[in-house]
């Protein structure tokens, strides 16, 4: 009775529309290419174009745009595929035609592009701001979120190569994710007890660090009332951090209980 694409979004920072998306009537454009002409001669078959993204905030979780078949197929033919005639790889490809910008964020090759790589170069061989003058300054800060978003991406391939046991990098490692200091439950009713109103700050208590400012009694409350949290997951961190290295338990040997039985009598 109706054709629905819908597209299940993880991320839960950019919330995404379901109206004219490019991403979804890219692939509502492919099921309605695999119909049949006769199928396709309705234009006014109903098309369902929805968003599911249950992480996000302060925005709908699940977004739904109506549309129809003839809306879908007209995108393909007078949008879509134009533009992938104009985009498909050239011989003479130079850096001019990489374009830095918001979309760079969602890039799945953004490690290998020139644009990035140069912003990332550059940043990692410049020398120190205070010698710097304006127009370098200004160069430099231009490059800013193209060499942030290479450094991203290179955290985040190089965490999941990691996550490898047969990886060959040499220069990094998993570790436990920093933590800062909270107290203990019995913390708050000690340290009223042992400081007073020196305690808060004005009306929240102090954090273990600012304790410690209030001199040899303050180090000793925060060493026996404050610990640092195990926070879940996994860290990346160069080889010559002090933190232990952390070897995460493979997909293979999390589901090595839950093998399927090569014995299937009484099955």
């Amino acid at each position: 009775k109706r054709l629905v694409v819908s597209d299940y979004k993880n991320g839960a920072g950019v919330a995404i529309d379901a109206e004219e998306n490019d991403q979804v009537l890219y692939y509502a454009f492919l099921v309605a290419s695999s119909l049949s002409l006769s199928q396709k001669e309705n234009g006014d078959f109903p098309v369902s174009i929805g968003i599911v993204q249950p992480r996000i905030s302060g925005a709908e979780p699940v977004k739904t745009w109506e549309t129809t078949l003839g809306h879908v197929l007209a995108y393909g033919v007078q949008t879509l595929l134009p533009k992938m005639r104009q985009l498909s790889p050239k011989q003479d490809i130079s850096d001019d035609d990489f374009v830095l910008g918001e979309h760079c964020q969602f890039c799945p090759v953004l490690l290998e592009c020139p644009k990035t790589q140069n912003a990332f170069t550059v940043f990692a061989n410049a020398g120190e701001p205070d010698m710097l003058n304006d127009a370098e300054l200004s160069a430099y800060y231009d490059m800013k979120d193209g060499a942030r978003r290479f450094m991203t991406a290179l955290e985040a391939k190089v965490k999941g190569r990691l996550m490898d046991k047969d990886n060959k990098i040499t220069t990094a490692k998993l570790v436990k994710p920093k933590a800062d200091r909270v107290w203990t439950d019995m913390a708050p009713e000690r340290l009223v007890n042992d400081l007073g109103d020196d305690a808060f700050n004005p009306r929240v208590l102090k954090s273990p660090a600012q304790i410690e400012t209030l001199g040899s009694r303050g180090k000793e409350l925060a060493k026996e009332l404050a610990y640092k949290p195990d926070n879940p997951g996994f860290s990346v961190a160069h080889i010559s951090d002090k933190r232990p290295a952390i070897n995460p338990v493979s997909v293979a040997d999390t589901f090595k209980a839950y093998e399927e039985p090569t014995n299937y009598e009484g099955f």
